[in-house]
């Protein structure tokens, strides 16, 4: 018997380093061909000579095929760019990992559109063939494949032994913004001495190394290879003498030379002038207008003018902060970052103008008194005076910061407040009284999450413990700073604080009737102390709107709301009633009646830089993307404010959000409906809101209903049932007046103990 014949190939090419090398440089061939054919600029491209290449190999790909050094010794005399990232992209697929390295094939080697090449042209057979050798490899073949790769890619001959590798960790420390190493580096400048990378990494060292002769070489001889190098109008636009000024510039400064510096951004300047280069001359009026003094405010003016015409948002940005920085008034829109910025330049400014006033010349002691006898006596006076200002700086700080929607910041002022006024007695009730308003509320919105058992509605997990923790702390102050508790308590700003709590409270928990009884008392209370101001009452108003609103009576709640005379109201109170009248007429036959107070509700909330008030109108615009059909738009806003929500928005705005960007991926049918769902759910239970966590739950069971997932739809369905048996069971139940929380903490305590009874024997 003779040999046995082998069996013919089954591909008609096969999956070599060979030709996956020829398939990379067709893709690079596409992408040139189709950027200069929007290019309208006849003429030799380099793209030209690398399509004679691959028709020359391509017609002896099974022959004789073409080694590594080869491939990248031809691309350099085409474009050396072309040649590095050949070199980076064939060493990282060789060093991937097997189960990556077909995805990876596709998306280096296929053309996305299988129209690209006409299917009888020699590019077109080679494509198509490729593409099946690809798609045909099992686990064995690629497996083959990759170590084939890895040999094919090192280096043969002993003289680029070491070259290839270094300039491949060269580049990827280049990539990863890295120290790169002088060894590796010179070898790799000996192997590709017209890299516009490495030269430039080569004169970032030199500056990093504080060599200034080395740095200026490596600087003239980065731009005069580059000029040279760049093929396309762009790249000779970036390399030309402007930015090569600009860079000069950059160096004299980094080297301590001011003098030098100025003199070449004033060159810069003037060539990018020349040039027309707006974008060279906004980068150079941005580095002017941070080093050269006095400060500017027209040049901060101008160079945000040319920053914006450029579309430069972050020289714009940088300007506007350098503008408020220096006091200077910007007449332009602002955005939220430089507004926050700005806020608390503000803060830090009157801080420093309080503690100053404090702080007069030494003046001279009367006669027959020493200088020291003189300064004992009003030395605890003054101290008092500094602390008690100290301590009404950092509460309107943390209103601020609340206000802005920053919880960080807000929770940073408090405690330098608590710190001061915990040891001084110079801090007056309506100071003690603040603070502990301020510390309630963000313990409320943002209470810790905390392992619970039973019925997640059997105890409060919010809003009693604040409480608890409020009136325990107003016990304290008794023994930490010498003021009667009892005095606190009496606080118009606690007693308003604490009952806008408590309505809120009974509100999420559908206890309308027990809402409606502190409604009452809150409207005596603020009857008996109006000034006369629209300020006084916004709280009550607003809290009695959101009474109204859940109780189903919407036209009450939006008459009450056209009541408040806006204009007189600041920013940040006008946007929030804005808000509520856009929520009341929001209604799902007539979505659109929202939309003129929701549109200049987002433009007060811009002009203030609240971003807790824009991320809940983002909501209400989110819904009306979706009555447009426009979901997708929803999805993309509910998606860009849900950072925000996550790391600065209460329990209850992080339901909100989580439960509209549901919606709207149910309706797509994204499969994340389910996790933001599930994480809403949680999130609206530790709100204590009862009606939004049935509502979720529901929205849970129907998405369960499509996935035909009976049991998890049952199990949701029969947990909102009892929910919805429990909201019913809140909205008509009865209790007893709730006036004596007013009295003393002790009172308060009383009451959140007995709370907590009815509410265990409830569950």
């Amino acid at each position: 018997m003779g040999a046995p014949e082998r069996a013919p190939p089954r591909l008609l090419l096969e999956l070599s380093p060979h030709n996956v090398c020829i398939g990379f440089l067709l893709a690079i061939y596409i992408r040139e061909y189709e950027a200069s054919s929007l290019d309208l600029h006849d003429g030799i491209h380099p793209h030209h000579e690398l399509a004679v290449f691959l028709m020359e190999v391509t017609a002896t790909a099974t022959s004789s095929p073409m080694p590594f050094p080869t491939f990248c010794s031809t691309l350099d005399a085409i474009h050396p760019s072309w040649s590095m990232e050949f070199q980076v992209a064939m060493r990282r697929l060789s060093n991937r990992s097997v189960h990556d390295v077909s995805e990876c094939l596709e998306m280096l080697c296929l053309p996305r559109n299988d129209e690209v090449f006409v299917a009888s042209s020699p590019f077109g057979r080679f494509s198509r063939m490729l593409a099946l050798a690809i798609r045909s490899a099992f686990f064995d073949g690629l497996c083959s494949f990759r170590d084939a790769m890895q040999a094919f890619v090192t280096p043969f001959t002993p003289s680029t032994t070491a070259l290839r590798p270094s300039t491949a960790s060269v580049l990827d420390a280049i990539d990863n913004g890295l120290p790169v190493d002088d060894i590796l580096l010179h070898q790799a400048l000996q192997a590709n001495p017209s890299s516009t990378r490495l030269l430039f990494a080569r004169y970032v060292n030199f500056q990093r190394q504080r060599e200034f002769l080395g740095a200026m070489e490596a600087l003239h001889k980065y731009h005069n290879t580059a000029i040279h190098v760049a093929m396309d109008i762009p790249d000779m636009k970036r390399f030309g003498p402007h930015y090569a000024s600009l860079n000069l510039a950059i160096f004299y400064w980094t080297f301590r030379h001011p003098a030098k510096a100025i003199a070449a951004l004033h060159e810069t300047i003037r060539v990018a002038q020349s040039a027309r280069d707006k974008v060279c001359v906004a980068y150079a009026l941005s580095y002017l207008l941070q080093w050269d003094a006095p400060f500017d405010p027209q040049r901060a003016l101008t160079t945000i003018e040319m920053a914006d015409a450029a579309a430069l948002p972050h020289v714009s940005l940088l300007a506007q902060l350098s503008a408020i920085q220096h006091g200077s008034p910007l007449p332009v829109p602002s955005p939220a970052t430089v507004i926050s910025l700005q806020t608390w330049l503000a803060l830090q400014a009157a801080g420093s103008a309080a503690t100053n006033s404090m702080c007069p010349p030494m003046p001279t002691p009367p006669d027959g008194l020493s200088m020291s006898q003189w300064l004992m006596e009003p030395k605890h006076a003054r101290l008092n005076e500094w602390v008690h200002t100290q301590v009404v700086i950092h509460l309107t700080q943390a209103q601020t910061w609340r206000q802005l929607g920053f919880r960080t910041m807000q929770r940073q002022a408090l405690a330098k407040a608590a710190a001061l006024a915990s040891h001084r007695s110079a801090c007056s009730s309506s100071d003690v009284a603040l603070l502990l308003s301020h510390q309630a509320q963000i313990d409320i919105e943002t209470q810790p999450i905390s392992p619970r058992s039973g019925s997640p509605w059997g105890a409060s997990t919010a809003y009693a413990p604040a409480l608890g923790k409020l009136a325990q702390s107003a016990l304290d102050m008794d023994n930490a700073i010498a003021k009667s508790s009892d005095a606190i308590w009496s606080d118009s700003i606690l007693q308003q604080s604490l009952l806008n709590m408590l309505v809120a409270w009974a509100v999420a928990r559908m206890e309308l009737r027990r809402a409606e009884s502190l409604v009452g008392v809150w409207a005596s209370l603020v009857q008996g102390q109006r000034t006369g101001k629209p300020c006084d009452t916004i709280d009550f108003t607003m809290a009695k709107a959101r009474l109204l609103r859940r109780q189903g009576r919407q036209e009450d709640a939006s008459t009450l709301l056209d009541s408040i005379p806006k204009h007189t109201l600041p920013p940040f109170a006008r946007a929030n009633v804005l808000l509520q009248q856009s929520h009341m007429a929001l209604h799902p036959d007539v979505p659109f009646n929202a939309l003129p107070a929701l549109m200049e509700c987002l433009a007060t909330c811009e002009e203030v830089g609240s971003q807790t008030l824009v991320a809940q109108a983002k909501v209400l615009l989110a819904r009306l993307y979706v009555a447009m059909e426009r979901t997708q738009d929803a999805i993309a806003l509910l998606e860009d404010a849900s950072p925000y929500v996550m790391e600065h928005g209460s329990w209850a705005m992080q339901a909100e959000v989580g439960l509209e960007l549901a919606k709207a991926y149910f309706i797509v049918g994204d499969v994340k409906c389910k996790q933001t769902l599930e994480r809403s759910k949680d999130a609206a239970v530790l709100a204590e809101d009862l009606q939004l966590s049935v509502e979720i739950g529901m929205v849970l069971a129907r998405f369960h209903h499509v996935q035909q997932n009976w049991d998890a739809r049952d199990r949701i369905a029969a947990e909102c049932l009892k929910w919805t048996a429990l909201l019913e069971s809140n909205r008509e139940r009865e209790f007893p007046d709730d006036i004596s929380v007013l009295e003393s903490p002790r009172a308060l305590l009383r009451f959140l103990g007995a709370d907590a009874r009815d509410r265990g024997g409830a569950a």
